[in-house]
């Protein structure tokens, strides 16, 4: 995320309830990308940054094909309001590239 935004600042890792991940945003180059979609039996995990509001524009467009949405996150015992994405251009046929899922996990 720094290096996407450079005052990005993790605060740990925030648990969404109600949220399943999934690979199946349709990427621009054809890929599937990593996608949170609603379902109320799921939860996600996940890392919550702190970023200055006035960066959030930049996010939007470095995201593309995302929309951001406000989501509940439990996060060191509280729960908070946070800001992610999540895309409904999805796919059922795109396989995720290998170089995009080192990415995810490092």
């Amino acid at each position: 995320m720094s290096a996407r935004i450079a005052e990005a600042a993790s605060r740990g890792r925030g648990l969404a309830k109600g949220w399943r991940f999934a690979c199946n945003k349709t990427g621009s180059d054809g890929s599937a990308k990593a996608n949170i979609e609603p379902d109320p039996v799921a939860r996600v995990w996940g890392v919550v940054y702190r970023i200055q509001r006035a960066s959030l524009p930049l996010l939007d467009e470095l995201e593309g094909g995302y929309r951001r949405r406000a989501v509940d996150i439990e996060l060191a015992g509280e729960t908070v309001c946070c800001e992610t994405y999540s895309s409904k251009r999805i796919t059922d046929k795109a396989l995720v590239f290998e170089w995009y899922r080192n990415h995810m996990v490092n």
